[in-house]
């Protein structure tokens, strides 16, 4: 029996409960106006941060241990009962392709990739040690991943988020940020559980 039957979970890419589609839906091109391009690298930057710093404190012989986590806002139901090296290395895979979209966005070229969500999820590979060198080295890389005038675009492209529709390149910058932040919150989780089990 598979984990996502044993859990009764959704399969992969079966997305979020709608209402909270919508409401990110119509919180995402507020909040865009709100929050300038560098405080959301700054958000980001600190989420993976904390992400990291949580995942350290877990031991490296449960690193590679699925734990089964609450259902979370934002969260794929699907996604819930992931080991920590597949929280990092799904959110190094969604924030390669996340920083991709927003260049071509700049750079007003259509982004060229499959609305396909399940195939943004980890492979559950046991060779962590190479995924966490990865992610240090992406959180170093995105320094200088965007041009230093990025935040003065003028370009009005947008690309389709299978979720929440049509997005500018500032829109998905904004998401780029709260997808670390939910799965930062999984992270704590996965080590609360992890710590409870083992008390």
């Amino acid at each position: 029996m598979s984990n996502r039957k044993k859990f009764n979970l959704d399969k992969p890419g079966a997305g979020l409960p709608f209402f909270e589609r919508v409401v990110i839906r119509l919180v995402v091109p507020k909040l865009s106006k709100i929050f300038s391009w560098k405080k959301v690298d700054e958000i980001f930057d600190a989420e993976l941060k904390k992400m990291l710093d949580t995942y350290m404190k877990i031991a490296a012989s449960d690193r590679v241990k699925p734990v089964l986590v609450p259902r979370l806002i934002g969260l794929e139901d699907s996604s819930r009962f992931w080991s920590p090296v597949m929280v990092i290395e799904h959110v190094l895979i969604v924030s390669r392709q996340m920083c991709n979209t927003i260049i071509d966005l700049n750079n007003s070229r259509k982004p060229n990739w499959v609305h396909d969500v399940g195939k943004l999820k980890p492979n559950a590979s046991d060779c962590y040690k190479s995924i966490e060198d990865d992610f240090l080295q992406f959180r170093l890389d995105y320094r200088t991943l965007f041009p230093t005038d990025i935040n003065k675009s003028k370009s009005n492209m947008r690309f389709y988020h299978p979720w929440f529709g049509e997005l500018n390149m500032v829109q998905w910058h904004l998401i780029l940020a709260f997808h670390v932040i939910i799965h930062r919150r999984q992270m704590e989780k996965i080590l609360h559980i992890i710590c409870k089990f083992k008390s």
